[in-house]
């Protein structure tokens, strides 16, 4: 009897051991924002920005963020996606259905990333300006050729998700990783490349194809916040 009651407890041990290592994974405790577009569900959105958990959790945490009762999304809505690389350290008010409150959600998150996120330590400062063509893109099929169901969308040249905030640029005249500040955009950093940008064009990225479109293509004025050195 002995042996079996230490059997027993071998077991109820190892059982024990076993529901702890299968605990579900602790949410993140960062967000990015998120602009739903024509095809987007809960699941891919999910799978987009914390492929390492499973969808069926993600879209937990994402309807938990955002008080939802269902998972029926509409284009235009702004929604907060737990993100272990999220520039936001709390959720904004979810939900926004019009352009104009789309808008005013974007230049909240604007704010939100020069006062909340971490700034890196800064590998050479400067006050160089140059005057570039901006141009503007989204993640979409039209401006990169990638639907969302490509292993490469939303994924910019340097290896990081795409968000508010990140320009493509040339790396012969901008190198990759350099922090600007662009006229009529506020602080960037260049992550991204595109076929189209050589030279002094820059591309700025935006959640929604109608806000690239809006930007349109411009002369502005940039400044060069943090520069890193060029690759050999």
């Amino acid at each position: 009897m002995r042996q079996i009651a230490m059997l027993l407890v071998v077991v109820l041990f190892c059982g024990w051991a076993l529901v702890d290592q299968a605990r579900e994974p602790e949410p993140p405790e960062r967000y990015s924002l998120h602009m739903v577009q024509p095809g987007d569900t809960l699941w891919g959105i999910s799978r987009q920005y914390i492929p390492e958990v499973d969808p069926r959790l993600g879209v937990e945490w994402i309807s938990w963020a955002n008080g939802l009762q269902g998972t029926i999304i509409h284009p235009g809505d702004v929604l907060n996606v737990p993100d272990f690389d999220g520039p936001l350290m709390e959720p904004l008010e979810p939900w926004y259905s019009s352009p104009e409150a789309a808008k005013a959600a974007e230049r909240e998150f604007q704010r939100l990333l020069r006062e909340k996120r971490p700034q890196p330590a800064a590998r050479g400062t400067t006050s160089r300006t140059m005057t570039v063509e901006a141009t503007a893109y989204c993640a979409c099929k039209i401006c990169t050729g990638k639907t969302p169901d490509h292993p490469a969308y939303g994924i910019t040249a340097s290896g990081e998700k795409v968000r508010p905030g990140v320009i493509a640029v040339d790396p012969n005249v901008i190198p990759l990783g350099t922090k600007i500040w662009v006229e009529g955009y506020g602080e960037a950093e260049a992550l991204d490349t595109g076929g189209a940008i050589k030279g002094k064009i820059i591309d700025v990225y935006f959640p929604s194809h109608q806000q690239a479109l809006e930007w349109g293509r411009k002369r502005v004025t940039i400044k060069i916040l943090q520069e890193v050195d060029r690759p050999e």
